[in-house]
């Protein structure tokens, strides 16, 4: 399978706290990869060390020509003034497209598409996060703790529509929540803050 980010060595630390130490993966095409650890232990970071938010005090972290990335961050950073439909179409290629309003409706939004999103829940503003996240081209798709703030119910409808979407992409899952990956199949599990793992 074809490597999109490989990590070679990587050591990153903050404030005397070395959160990865030494981790080494190869993240391919067409593979998802639930990344778990306590609180503090380097998950976000590593999603940022992916794409280029964070880099490495040592080691090296290699992207693929070209590759595209999408991210559900832990906090939603959408444009407040924007309907929710507006922030799913900045990412969009086809300004005309529909694809806002659809994967809004599927994930159970539609009736809020055209809604500022300041006046969103906090768990539709987290769908809202999601549905831009699926509609940008990408080849690695970041998700950090992308459920957090939904019920049970919603959960499971959400994964539903989420599946389809992974599919020929590199993706990246941080969760507390191990029940997360049981709707999969094929996945891969790293511990980050064990010293085998980073």
């Amino acid at each position: 399978m074809e490597a999109l980010v490989t990590f070679n060595g990587v050591v990153k630390s903050f404030a005397g706290n070395r959160v990865l130490d030494g981790f080494s993966h190869a993240f391919a095409r067409g593979t998802l990869t639930f990344i778990e650890g306590p609180s503090g232990a380097g998950k976000t970071t590593l999603l940022r060390l992916a794409c280029g938010l964070e880099t490495p005090d040592r080691g090296s972290i290699d992207r693929l020509a070209g590759v595209r990335f999408s991210y559900v961050f832990q906090e939603d950073r959408l444009c407040e003034n924007l309907s929710a439909a507006a922030n799913v179409r900045l990412v969009c290629p086809d300004r005309g497209s529909r694809l806002p309003e659809r994967l809004l409706e599927r994930l159970g939004i539609g009736d809020r598409a055209a809604t500022a999103v300041k006046k969103l829940s906090g768990g539709e503003k987290r769908r809202v996060a999601l549905a831009r996240a699926l509609a940008a081209p990408s080849d690695v798709l970041l998700l950090d703790e992308p459920l957090t703030g939904l019920d049970g119910e919603t959960r499971s409808e959400v994964l539903e529509v989420v599946r389809p979407h992974l599919a020929g992409k590199a993706v990246l899952w941080v969760t507390h929540d191990k029940d997360e990956r049981s709707s999969f199949e094929g996945y891969e599990v790293i511990v980050v803050g064990s010293r085998d793992r980073g």
